[in-house]
C-alpha cells in the first residue's frame, strides 16, 4: 500500500476517516510529466499524491538530469572544436588524471539536484503550512519541487543549447553576451517562480485552522470569545472591543485600501513602523494583492539597479563607458539583483517559518506568506548599504583602501581582500537585524482575528 499524504491528522474536527485517495500510483508516479504545463491541475494532485510515487519520479528524473548535462557538454566541446569525432570527445570525457568530467556529473548531478529540491520545499513551506504538524506540510513541499523537476528541464535544455550555439557561432562584441545570458537565467528564473507560485496557491488552498473561529484578545492571546463588547480582557486589561471588532485595529494598509500615493505610503510604512503597518495588515484577506506588492518592489529595485550600474559607467569613463554601462546595467542590475531580493527575502523568512511553526507561534502559518511579500521592502536596505559601498570602492578605491590599511589597519582577512570582506559583514548584519525586525512583526500579528 502507498503512503499517502494528509492535509492533516486522522481525529482534526471530528473527522476520523482516512483522507480520500484520488487516481492510482501510476497516475501519481506519471502526474509531474503528465501535467507539466498544468500546475494548478499538478498542485491539486500533489496534495494527495502518493509518496512512493513521486519519489519514484525522482529516480527517474535524476538520470534524466545527468543525461541533460553530459549532453549540454558534449554539445559545448562539439562547437568549441569542431573537428573533434563523437568518439573522441567521449573518450575526453571518460580519461584524465584524476576523476574524469564523467565520474564528476554522474556522481555530483545527483547531489545538486536532491539539495536544489530540498531547498525548494523549504523556501515553499510558508506558502503551504496551516496549521498541524510541520513535516506533513515539508513533505508536501519536497513532493512538490520534486513535480517541478521536468519542468526544469523543459526550460534549461532549449535555452542552454542556444546559449551555447550563440556563444560558439556569434561574433558580437564584449557584453552582448553576458546580456545574454543573464537574460536566459531571468526569464527562466521567473518562469519556473510563476510556475510553482501557481501550483502551490491550488496545493495551500485548504480550509482555515479550526482555531480561527475563536476571538482572541489581540494583545496576549487569551480567549475573549464569549466576553462582552465593552469588557476587557481579564488576563492583560486591555478593551476587548478592538479585537471582537478588528475593523477598528486592522483597518488595512494603504496598498491595499487604496488612496493617493498608497506604494510610497505603504513602503515607507513597512519600512520604518513595522509594528504599527503589520498591526493594521488585515491578514485573512488572502495573498494576491501583497504579490502586487511584491512584485512592484522587485520591478523597482530592478531599475534603480540599471540606472545606478548606468551611472556608475557614466562617472567612470572607461572605454565604450556608454555601451558597457547600458550592457551591464541591464545584465546585472535589472536582470539579477530582482532574483538576489527574492531568494534572499524567501530564505529568510523559510527560517523564519521553522521557527514559528515548529512552536505553533501563528493561528495560521500562510500569514507568514502574505508578511514575506511586504518584506521585500526590507532589501532596500540591502540594497542601499551595497550601493554605497560599491560605488566608493569604484569612484574612491585608493582612499578606502588607505582608510582600511592605516587608520583601521585592515589590510586582509586570511588572504581575502577587506573590501569584499566589509561589503559580506555588512549584509550578514543586516540579516541579523531583519531576524529581530521580525520578532518585532510577530508581536503584530501573533493573535490576529482578522
Amino acid at each position: 500500500m502507498s503512503t499517502v499524504v494528509s492535509e492533516r491528522p486522522a481525529g482534526i474536527d471530528g473527522d476520523t476517516s482516512p483522507p480520500t485517495r484520488v487516481g492510482s500510483w501510476i497516475s501519481d508516479f506519471s502526474g509531474p510529466y503528465r501535467l507539466m504545463l498544468r500546475p494548478a491541475r499538478l498542485g491539486e494532485l500533489i496534495r494527495n499524491a502518493s509518496v512512493s510515487a513521486i519519489l519514484s519520479t525522482l529516480l527517474i528524473s535524476i538520470p534524466l538530469v545527468v543525461a541533460m548535462v553530459i549532453t549540454l557538454i558534449f554539445l559545448e566541446g562539439m562547437f568549441s572544436h569542431p573537428s573533434r569525432t563523437f568518439d573522441q570527445m567521449w573518450q575526453i570525457l571518460r580519461e584524465g588524471p584524476g576523476p574524469s568530467v564523467l565520474e564528476g556529473v554522474i556522481f555530483i548531478a545527483p547531489v545538486i539536484t536532491i539539495a536544489i529540491v530540498a531547498v525548494i520545499g523549504l523556501l515553499s513551506l510558508q506558502d503551504v503550512f496551516r496549521d498541524g504538524p510541520v513535516r506533513h506540510a515539508l513533505v508536501r513541499c519536497f513532493l512538490m519541487s520534486v513535480s517541478a523537476l521536468p519542468l526544469f528541464m523543459l526550460i534549461v535544455m532549449p535555452a542552454a543549447s542556444l546559449l551555447i550555439t550563440f556563444d560558439q557561432r556569434s561574433n558580437v562584441g564584449p557584453g552582448i553576451d553576458f546580456v545574454l545570458f543573464t537574460s536566459t537565467i531571468a526569464i527562466g528564473f521567473w518562469l519556473v517562480v510563476a510556475w510553482m507560485t501557481r501550483a502551490l496557491s491550488v496545493l495551500g488552498n485548504t480550509p482555515e485552522p479550526a482555531s480561527l473561529e475563536y476571538k482572541l484578545c489581540e494583545n496576549c492571546g487569551y480567549n475573549i470569545t464569549h466576553a462582552a463588547i465593552d469588557s476587557i480582557c481579564p488576563e492583560c486589561g486591555v478593551p476587548v472591543r478592538p479585537s471582537i471588532l478588528p475593523e477598528l485595529s486592522r483597518r488595512g494598509v494603504h496598498w491595499e485600501t487604496g488612496g493617493p500615493n498608497k506604494l510610497i505610503n505603504s513602503m515607507l510604512s513597512a519600512f520604518f513602523s513595522p509594528e504599527e503597518f503589520y498591526g493594521r495588515l488585515q491578514l485573512r484577506s488572502g495573498v494576491p494583492r501583497a504579490g502586487q506588492f511584491a512584485a512592484a518592489q522587485l520591478f523597482l529595485m530592478g531599475i534603480a539597479a540599471a540606472c545606478w550600474v548606468f551611472t556608475l559607467a557614466c562617472l567612470d569613463r572607461e572605454k565604450n563607458w556608454l555601451r558597457m554601462g547600458a550592457l551591464i546595467g541591464w545584465g546585472a542590475g535589472a536582470c539579477l539583483v530582482p532574483i538576489i531580493a527574492w531568494l534572499v527575502t524567501r530564505g529568510v523568512a523559510a527560517i523564519v517559518a521553522l521557527v514559528w511553526f515548529s512552536r505553533g507561534l501563528l493561528r495560521d502559518g500562510r500569514w507568514l506568506a502574505k508578511v514575506a511579500c511586504y518584506e521585500l521592502v526590507y532589501v532596500w536596505l540591502f540594497c542601499a548599504f551595497s550601493g554605497i559601498l560599491i560605488t566608493t570602492y569604484v569612484l574612491g578605491g585608493n582612499w578606502v583602501s588607505s582608510l582600511l590599511r592605516n587608520v583601521l589597519k585592515v589590510r586582509s582577512f586570511y588572504s581575502l581582500p577587506a573590501e569584499p570582506i566589509l561589503v559580506l559583514g555588512g549584509n550578514v548584519l543586516i540579516i541579523c537585524l531583519w531576524f529581530l525586525r521580525y520578532r518585532k512583526i510577530l508581536r503584530a500579528i501573533q493573535y490576529s482575528n482578522n
